[in-house]
């Protein structure tokens, strides 16, 4: 993600799905973030879907990589945080213009009984409404349009 041999301008979208919050822990999110928009046309979009830190999901991802502990009891990389939503948003703003912001799950992306699952439904428009609202899902997806 840090180097797409691509021309200035010439890509109309570009997705990330679940691989911001990898290079976060590589240092390298920055970087990817400077060369997407660089290949992005004005008018062009990026849409990113990742884990969210201020969620009980993605606190709990950045507390076990923090101390390593991941891989011992999952398996998965230690290297992968989730991502403040603020940060996030403010290397998109650099580039371009936020389009739309949507928390896509939330609590435990959905790991419950459905019931408890029907009744989290009902009431996550009272729970997770307003501006900040979708920062608490699991994950968010972020729709940036290039300016």
């Amino acid at each position: 993600a840090g180097f797409l041999p691509l021309r200035d301008g010439s890509v109309d979208i570009v997705t990330f799905d679940y691989v911001l919050h990898h290079l976060t822990g590589q240092g390298e999110l920055d970087r990817a973030i400077e060369v997407v928009f660089r290949v992005l046309r004005t008018g062009g979009y990026l849409i990113a879907r990742e884990p969210s830190s201020h969620s009980v999901g993605g606190f709990i991802l950045n507390i076990a990589n923090k101390f390593r502990l991941m891989y011992a009891l999952t398996g998965a990389s230690n290297y992968e945080f989730a991502i403040a939503p603020p940060y996030l948003l403010g290397l998109f703003a650099r580039h371009g213009t936020l389009v739309e912001i949507r928390g896509l799950s939330y609590l435990c992306a959905r790991r419950l009984p459905i019931r408890i699952q029907e009744i989290i439904d009902e009431l996550e428009p009272r729970l997770f409404g307003g501006e900040r609202g979708p920062w608490r899902a699991d994950f968010i997806l972020y729709i940036v349009r290039k300016t």
